[in-house]
């Protein structure tokens, strides 16, 4: 359920609204690549990174959830670090967001974000800049720390896009299908 928004992040809110920013909700089958939320037209408006963040779309909730408690975060951090701690929490864990490298951005993810920039005429002078937020699994491990449970489908459910090069539907964790989606299941699904 939303958490009531106070008077200045109700106005940031609108703004980001009105201006023709907004997300995607991109589902691919579990089967062969992850889902993911994509933000665009922050770069444009707002001079702020394009955000990405991968899942499951059992997620889309917490998405919707994290995409407004993202726009009210970003007003009140004077600087988006490489690494960057947010305030925003899924699971009761807070989300951590990294600088995605320049080979994964025009490498599909962020289409309409880059849409979005040509149509307002910014050229490569100005290049994109996305952050990927990475949310950590239920004990508060994040995909690139090595003792989580099933860290293997963790890190194949957030792609490392810090990393150069990553493709959508680069090979999932090698295992059944029914196992697989066991696992993406428990990650993504607080209640289970």
């Amino acid at each position: 359920e939303p958490r009531p928004m106070d008077a200045h992040a109700r106005y940031v809110f609108d703004a980001f609204e009105k201006s023709g920013s907004g997300v995607s909700f991109v589902v691919n089958d579990v089967e062969t690549a992850p889902s993911y939320m994509v933000t665009y037209g922050w770069s444009v408006n707002f001079g702020l990174p394009e955000f990405i963040l991968f899942g499951d779309p059992m997620m889309r909730l917490d998405w919707q959830r994290i995409y407004r408690e993202l726009i009210v975060a970003t007003d009140t951090v004077p600087a988006i670090e490489d690494v960057q701690r947010w305030p925003i929490e899924y699971r009761g864990h807070p989300l951590v967001s990294v600088k995605v490298h320049r080979s994964n951005l025009a490498a599909g993810w962020f289409e309409e974000a880059l849409f979005h920039r040509k149509r307002a005429g910014l050229s490569d002078e100005a290049p994109l800049t996305a952050h990927q937020l990475f949310w950590a699994d239920r004990d508060g491990k994040f995909p690139w720390e090595e003792a989580g449970r099933h860290s293997i489908t963790h890190r194949w459910l957030q792609p490392p896009l810090y990393e150069p090069d990553v493709r959508l539907g680069d090979t999932r964790p090698r295992k059944d299908s029914l196992r697989h989606r066991a696992e993406v299941l428990i990650l993504c699904n607080p209640g289970l």
